[in-house]
């Protein structure tokens, strides 16, 4: 079984540690928190910890991956983010290529290209008894996957929320542009989840041993009462 800690989920940063049933090996998931707000999280023990993936070069994603190669960790990113965040010269960072899949531990994990505004991946991650399914930072996912157990995928906005702001003068057309291009709406998300089976979509999702976490901004600004009350209409699902 593989779970997931959320130590972070927004613009100020996003960090994830996944951890395997199977034998306790543990891996960090972005890096788009400061190392020690990630160590005092982690209770400072990184025995278990086997590396830290990495989707992209935003400053969200990857605040602290040269405190981690500093240290000695590896931090496993495609070329192009190294490069933009300048570590290339760096011993510990690890290559890693869309569709090419690679162990860390005894986590087996499958980065591919996701569609963001700076070169994206999400991952598909397995510890041999599970399969967790990560996905941020995009505006759509050209891939399908099957016998996954968790889906974890950012939702940054919705359409009919953007389109109301922008009409209500709250919202520039130009930011709408950036968000609906760059970022994955709740409407995505939502038929996202209407792919798996008809069981999952109907009531539990643990039944079936299958998770959606739909990971969405939550504001002073109410922005996540309003997806919240989104998703329970869409889906006729209390929602967390």
């Amino acid at each position: 079984m593989i779970s997931v800690e959320c130590f972070g989920s927004s613009s100020a940063g996003n960090c994830y540690r996944i951890k395997s049933s199977v034998n306790g090996d543990e891996i960090i998931l972005d890096a788009g928190l400061p190392f020690k707000t990630i160590q005092r999280a982690c209770r400072y023990n990184f025995l278990h910890l086997f590396g830290v993936l990495v989707t992209h070069q935003h400053g969200d994603h990857s605040k602290s991956v040269t405190d981690w190669l500093k240290l000695g960790h590896k931090v496993y990113m495609t070329k192009d983010t190294a490069q933009a965040l300048h570590v290339l010269d760096e011993r510990t960072w690890v290559e890693i290529k869309p569709k090419q899949s690679f162990k860390i531990g005894c986590f087996t994990v499958l980065p591919f290209e996701l569609e963001h505004d700076v070169p994206n991946v999400g991952f598909l991650i397995t510890d041999g008894d599970e399969k967790l399914l990560y996905i941020t930072d995009t505006f759509y996912c050209r891939y399908t996957f099957k016998g996954v157990h968790r889906i974890l995928v950012e939702c940054n906005h919705s359409y009919e929320i953007l389109k109301t702001k922008v009409h209500e003068d709250e919202l520039s057309k130009q930011r709408m542009e950036r968000l609906v291009k760059s970022h994955f709406a709740l409407e995505n998300a939502l038929q996202m989840s209407l792919m798996l089976p008809p069981s999952i979509a109907a009531t539990s999702f643990a039944a079936e041993r299958i998770v959606m976490v739909i990971l969405v901004p939550v504001s002073p600004s109410g922005t996540g009462n309003t997806f919240n009350s989104f998703i329970k209409r869409e889906l006729k699902r209390r929602t967390v």
